[in-house]
């Protein structure tokens, strides 16, 4: 059987305009907000940041990214995967589309960036007896410059 996957992990920020993700300059991606027109990456310096609604395929992601979950805290948080994850989805749905979900609150957007890691670009296939199994690391970079 085949089958995609991703890791749908939300992250805490101080607010999402000062919330970043750095890591995936030159990354090719799928937008899904223009139907799934491929583009690169270009995040530079400033790192992937969210100023209106993201959601993002990136196909053979990093192993590692980090995330700056804001200027009041100081908070970073790096993600790493194994192989298996060759993908990631970036996603915040920003306010109108937050409004008109009914599991979300109208102002949960402001609080979270979501960087799921994921098996989407080639749907992974298993037969008879084979099994999958795919990791995903989290560390508190906080103190480190």
């Amino acid at each position: 059987f085949e089958f995609t996957t991703a890791l749908h992990t939300y992250f805490n920020v101080d607010s999402v305009e000062s919330a970043a993700i750095y890591g995936l300059d030159g990354v090719s991606y799928l937008d899904s907000l223009e139907g799934r027109v491929t583009k690169v990456e270009s995040d530079s310096e400033e790192g992937v940041r969210f100023e209106s609604e993201v959601d993002r395929i990136y196909l053979g992601a990093p192993r590692g990214i980090t995330i700056k979950c804001g200027d009041v805290t100081g908070r970073k948080i790096s993600v790493s995967t194994s192989s298996e994850f060759e993908d990631a989805v970036v996603w915040n749905p920003w306010a109108e589309k937050a409004a008109r979900m009914g599991d979300y609150g109208d102002d949960e957007y402001r609080e979270h960036v979501c960087y799921e890691v994921a098996a989407c670009g080639n749907p992974v296939t298993l037969g008879p007896g084979q099994s999958w199994s795919g990791t995903q690391k989290l560390c508190d970079k906080s103190s480190q410059a």
